[in-house]
């Protein structure tokens, strides 16, 4: 399953703050089926320094809300393995 790249935009009108609000965002409001291999994915996305996705994200949230996404993307990893 291919990212909502459309949702993500959406976010500077607000940033989930916690997790909850966090994964709501990715259900609900993206409509994304969770699963380990859409998680996995993401993580690796987020870890590529290259990856034009992590460029814009970090240019648009900053490094230290990308690291709090890459630690609900891993907490949500766990919980559906």
């Amino acid at each position: 399953m291919e990212f909502n790249y459309i949702c993500i935009k959406k976010l500077p009108m607000y940033l989930p703050q916690n997790y909850q609000e966090w994964y709501r965002c990715i259900t609900v409001d993206c409509k994304i089926e969770p699963s380990a291999e859409f998680f996995k994915q993401r993580i690796q996305a987020l870890l590529n320094e290259s990856d034009s996705y992590t460029q814009d994200f970090i240019s648009l949230y900053g490094i230290e809300y990308h690291q709090q996404v890459v630690q609900w993307f891993e907490q949500a990893s766990l919980q559906v393995s």
